[in-house]
């Protein structure tokens, strides 16, 4: 346990393991709902398009099942928080998960919808501090993550004779659900953490050779009711944290195989920061969240259908 700055009637205990990751079960289920709504817009856009022979119509009107790897890593920082921790670097917290999605895309003349659904797991090291009544001291851990992504983009598409142009509106949503195990004070630690957002991206198509298809993505947007909930010592805590941008950039490539088949890749970078959250009372003692910042670098292989 940190001891307390003087005013403070409790010491301030930042949780053990960050809170950048791991979808919540019930933050899972919330997500049903705007997940279904995008398909189903996306759907109802003009059938006829499905029809055309360009790749741009096969792929932006197609499904695509990928699987593939995510690496994970943040930190957590002492910036705002009420600690006697001096280290500008609390802690920190990297590994491997596997990813599966599924992607849906549909366009009309002169539009663009594409919806997103991304389930990743796996376990990640943990290098930091195990905090109790008498201090902090390093210690080492791991933790079972499970992250829930979903995205929908709409905008206008402009054509010209080989690329493909979509300046567009994105709303997303992310859960984590995080188990933390490995020392004493940690294990059996639950948290349960996420936030919706919105932004606005860039989507550049460009036409290789008539069944190599190279695109690149872009966007920016700010998280939205970021939030964290922990079980610590069977008290549930919900935590308020503060929002800040959101940044995503993805590469990938498409290549025909023949009739209605694509064999799609991708690459992925994303970045997002929590803010630290007020002070907590639970268990007689006062927590607070750290700031934190999360970084995930996504390769993914698949294959697609056009409608």
């Amino acid at each position: 346990m940190l001891p307390a700055r003087p005013g403070q009637g409790a010491p301030a205990v930042p949780s053990v393991s960050g809170n950048d990751q791991g979808p919540g079960k019930e933050a899972m289920e919330r997500r049903k709902l705007p997940a279904v709504l995008a398909v189903v817009t996306i759907c109802g856009v003009s059938p006829g398009a499905a029809r055309a022979s360009t790749p741009f119509a096969a792929i932006d009107n197609s499904w695509r099942v990928s699987i593939g790897y995510l690496h994970q890593h943040y930190r957590e920082y002492n910036s705002g928080l009420n600690s006697s921790l001096t280290a500008p670097i609390i802690d920190g917290e990297q590994g491997g998960f596997g990813v599966i999605s599924l992607t849906l895309r549909r366009s009309a003349p002169g539009l663009y919808g594409a919806f997103m659904l991304r389930y990743a797991a796996g376990r990640d090291a943990y290098d930091g501090y195990a905090c109790g009544t008498d201090g902090c001291m390093p210690a080492t851990s791991h933790t079972g993550n499970d992250i829930l992504a979903t995205s929908f983009e709409i905008g206008p598409a402009v054509d010209g004779r080989r690329w493909r142009l979509v300046p567009y509106f994105v709303l997303g949503a992310l859960s984590g659900y995080r188990d933390i195990a490995g020392t004493p004070a940690a294990s059996g630690s639950v948290e349960n953490y996420g936030f919706d957002y919105g932004g606005i991206g860039v989507l550049l198509q460009r036409v290789l050779t008539p069944r190599v298809l190279w695109s690149f993505a872009a966007q920016i947007g700010r998280t939205i009711r970021p939030r964290m909930r922990i079980d610590r010592n069977d008290v549930p805590l919900q935590m308020d944290l503060g929002p800040s941008l959101l940044w995503h950039a993805r590469m990938g490539v498409d290549i025909g195989l023949g009739g209605p088949w694509w064999l799609s890749s991708d690459l992925s970078y994303t970045r997002f920061r929590f803010g630290a959250s007020s002070l907590y009372a639970a268990g007689g003692v006062l927590l607070q969240e750290p700031a934190s910042r999360t970084q995930q670098w996504s390769y993914r292989v698949g294959l697609a259908r056009h409608f």
